[in-house]
């Protein structure tokens, strides 16, 4: 039998504590409109005819008085009168809020930490899908991004694909310690100098609406020199036959020997991986010799060659890097980044959904996105 609302049936519904609450309810709270007593109504819990009589009456008189709704379906007891005799109580409304998180989870394991065969590049791509899925359903729905270190990654590569004719549902972009920051001050008014470590910016039409939060010292927003070659190794870092292929290809190349330190440069970063160089050349592994290994071989060393590279390329993960919820900072109103980022979004925006995007190794409710959304009204 389906499910039914209470109601008079055969055979008689009950005994259940909700037709008790119905039967208190029309016996002291409304025994004048219902009849209740007139009719008969007992405590029972069970629907039976003297029950189905009050709570006619008492709809009747609901419908004339207050709003026909209550007598739509006469003798059963709907929600809507469940409601308004008393017999369930509405659970209170949350407050409204302006601005609503809405976490974006993804595998963030990069950098060896966690899955070794899941690298950055994985975990940017699956980040900036999973923001598309959640993103692109709302339609008309304003919305504002905020990613750190990876994060602004994943928020910058979705930023790229978003819908042209859906541009104005962003109304905010923020990043801390951003790989994708465009050369030149912030609209925060700083210029640390170099650029994001990616080489890969955002579109111009999201310019005039993303703050990037960086400071000196955060060498991933603020590359200069070979560093963001030194950062497509990291993102790439990974036991595969495809990164082997990658760092033979960039070895051999201009770039690769003078971050192997076989060719002289004054770029910054040149040389990083001069302890790299022994292992991935001709000769004895405890000097370098002429040729780089072919991929194969280097295959074959890949877990003992990116123990070195993680090793020496420790550097580029500064201090700096971790301290934009608490380093107050001139240019950021004297404040921390996560405070002035907050203040920033609650000052030029009414309402939004606020996607939050972890950096490396991280959830969706941690680090500077999910602290800024928690400060928001």
């Amino acid at each position: 039998m389906a499910w039914q609302q209470p109601q008079l049936a055969d055979p008689l519904m009950g005994p259940t504590d909700e037709i008790g609450k119905l039967q208190h309810r029309l016996l002291f709270a409304y025994a004048t409109n219902s009849g209740a007593h007139d009719e008969g109504v007992i405590e029972s819990g069970v629907f039976d005819a003297a029950t189905d009589r009050a709570l006619r009456t008492m709809q009747r008189w609901l419908a004339e008085h207050e709003d026909p709704k209550y007598n739509s379906k006469p003798g059963v007891l709907t929600y809507d009168c469940k409601t308004r005799l008393g017999v369930v109580l509405v659970a209170p409304k949350a407050p409204a809020k302006r601005f609503m998180q809405q976490g974006v989870g993804f595998c963030t394991d990069a950098f060896l930490m966690g899955d070794p065969t899941h690298s950055y590049v994985d975990a940017r791509t699956e980040g900036a899908a999973e923001l598309l899925r959640l993103a692109l359903p709302m339609v008309g729905v304003p919305k504002i991004w905020i990613g750190y270190s990876m994060g602004d990654d994943v928020v910058n590569t979705a930023l790229l694909q978003w819908p042209e004719d859906r541009r104005d549902e962003i109304k905010l972009i923020i990043g801390f310690g951003g790989p994708s920051r465009r050369p030149g001050p912030t609209l925060l008014g700083n210029d640390p100098g170099g650029d994001g470590i990616s080489g890969v910016f955002g579109p111009d039409w999201a310019v005039p609406i993303t703050y990037q939060f960086t400071h000196e010292g955060d060498m991933y927003p603020n590359a200069v020199g070979l560093l963001p070659w030194l950062y497509q190794i990291l993102t790439r870092m990974e036991i595969s036959l495809d990164f082997a292929a990658y760092l033979f290809n960039l070895f051999i190349s201009t770039v690769g020997k003078q971050l192997l330190g076989l060719l002289a440069s004054a770029l910054p970063g040149a040389g990083a991986l001069s302890t790299v160089a022994a292992l991935v050349t001709t000769g004895p592994t405890n000097q370098v010799g002429g040729q780089i290994l072919d991929v194969m071989k280097l295959f074959a060393l890949l877990p003992q060659i990116i123990q070195t590279i993680a090793a020496a390329l420790k550097f580029v993960q500064t201090n700096a890097h971790f301290h934009y919820h608490d380093q107050p900072e001139p240019f950021w109103r004297g404040l921390t980044a996560v405070d002035c980022a907050a203040q920033i979004i609650t000052e030029k925006v009414d309402n939004a959904t606020v996607f939050t995007v972890p950096g490396t190794v991280s959830w969706w409710n941690d680090g500077p996105p999910a602290w800024t959304a928690w400060k928001l009204p």
